[in-house]
């Protein structure tokens, strides 16, 4: 899923940055690598298909991580249409980005 060679096409133009910089800017974070990430802290929880919450707390922490940093998370969803079973979320931050407006608009509460 995503765009294929995107962070291979990104590389050069990025450089390491503490989250603290992005206070009050609208910054896109693909929500679904945080669950994913999550995944790994009860990987046997989900292999044995018990209960688990800990994928969900890894999200929220990093919620309350940018919340910390004054960065207000919005949810929407991502290619809902392409893969109708396994939709994966774009978490869109609030900030002074033009485009604001119109991502409140299709915004998702969790």
């Amino acid at each position: 899923m995503g765009i294929q060679n995107l962070l291979k096409f990104l590389k050069p133009l990025a450089q390491p940055a503490h989250i603290s910089e992005f206070a009050g800017q609208t910054v896109g974070v693909d929500a679904m690598s945080w669950l994913h990430r999550g995944a790994i802290a009860c990987a046997v929880e989900l292999i044995k298909q018990e209960e688990s919450d800990k994928f969900l707390r890894f999200v929220i922490h990093m919620i309350m991580l940018f919340k910390y940093h004054r960065v207000e998370p919005l949810l929407g969803e991502t290619q809902v249409a392409l893969h109708p079973r396994c939709s994966s979320s774009l978490a869109i931050f609030s900030g002074s980005h033009r485009l604001a407006p119109m991502l409140l608009s299709t915004r998702k509460d969790v």
